[in-house]
């Protein structure tokens, strides 16, 4: 079973309401800013489950209250597995994401930790695969 949240948020140039789908026994986020997290990770999650060979996905709450997912999959050298980060305005990427997927590209570019990868929400709903969204950051 599912449910929604109706969210109404006014974070940077973002102001409205937009509808987060939860299963039905899963705790409502807290705030804004972690329904965007979560929304930001529902779009990854939306293209990986499409196009990943090998996908398995999980949601896990880390310790400064939001959320990150991990990412299974069997990729060119066998298997691998990605924490996958959405910090929002103001906040700062876990260092040890593999990838960060931040509001916008030009937030990726200045933000993202030298040598991981990154992707913005503007990208993720664009139309395409998804491995023509994600950038490697310049060490």
């Amino acid at each position: 079973m599912a449910r929604w949240v109706n969210v109404f948020a006014e974070i940077g140039q973002f102001k409205g309401q937009f509808r987060l789908w939860l299963p039905a026994d899963a705790r409502p986020p807290k705030d804004a800013q972690e329904a965007c997290r979560m929304a930001a990770l529902g779009l990854f999650y939306a293209l990986a489950k499409k196009e990943v060979p090998g996908f398995k996905w999980r949601v896990v709450r880390n310790g400064r209250g939001g959320a990150v997912a991990e990412m299974e999959f069997t990729g060119t050298s066998g298997a691998e597995k990605w924490v996958i980060d959405a910090p929002r305005r103001g906040e700062t990427p876990l260092p040890h994401a593999d990838v960060c997927i931040f509001p916008t590209l030009r937030e990726g570019e200045d933000l993202a930790p030298p040598g991981k990868m990154y992707t913005a929400d503007e990208v993720l709903i664009d139309p395409g695969e998804l491995r023509h969204k994600i950038f490697q950051k310049s060490t």
